[in-house]
C-alpha cells in the first residue's frame, strides 16, 4: 500500500557530498545480479562509519530504529531493480536517498499500489521512505547514471 510510502528531505547537500566522498574509500563491486538488483556498482558502508558520517547519523535519528545496513548503489545504462518487497527480517523500514544523477534517462523509482504502478522522480538530496510491505523497483537506465544510498532499518529503538 502506498500509504506506507513518502518522500522527505532528511539530508542536506553537504551530507550527500560527505557520503559520496565516503564511497571513494569503500570497496565497490560490480554486481550483474544481486538479489533484485541488476548491473549495478555496490558499495557496502561498514558499521564503523555509522557514528562518524553526519548523514548516516541523521538517517538513524529520523528512522528511530536499529540500523541493519547502509549501502551505495550506482546505476548505469542497463541497470535496474526488479519489483519486489523487502525482507522483513532485514528491513522493516527502508530509506533510499538520491545522492546524484548525471544525464539520467530511465532509472526511475517504481512503486505499486495493488496493480497500479507509480513512477517517482527525486532530486538529490530527497529520500524515499517506505516499509517492507511496499512493492518497489527501479526502471531500466537507458543513459547516464543514478547514485543512491540505501538504508535498511529493523526494530524500533
Amino acid at each position: 500500500m502506498l500509504t506506507n510510502f513518502k518522500t522527505e528531505e532528511i539530508l542536506n547537500q553537504k551530507d550527500v557530498e560527505e557520503i559520496i566522498k565516503l564511497e571513494n574509500s569503500l570497496k565497490t563491486e560490480f554486481k550483474t545480479k544481486y538479489y533484485n538488483l541488476y548491473n549495478v556498482d555496490y558499495s557496502h558502508v561498514n558499521s564503523e562509519y555509522r557514528k562518524k558520517i553526519s548523514g548516516l547519523i541523521k538517517l538513524e535519528e529520523y528512522a528511530k530504529r536499529h540500523v541493519h545496513s547502509h549501502y551505495i548503489l550506482t546505476y548505469y545504462p542497463g541497470s535496474w531493480a526488479r519489483v519486489h518487497i523487502d525482507d522483513e527480517s532485514k528491513s522493516e523500514l527502508t530509506i533510499v536517498t538520491h545522492l546524484e544523477s548525471n544525464n539520467l534517462v530511465g532509472g526511475h523509482s517504481l512503486f505499486y499500489d495493488e496493480q497500479m504502478p507509480l513512477v517517482v522522480d527525486l532530486e538529490p538530496p530527497r529520500s524515499l521512505v517506505y516499509d517492507f510491505q511496499v512493492q518497489h523497483g527501479v526502471t531500466k537506465v537507458f543513459s547516464g547514471t543514478r547514485k543512491v544510498l540505501i538504508s535498511w532499518f529493523g526494530k524500533p529503538l
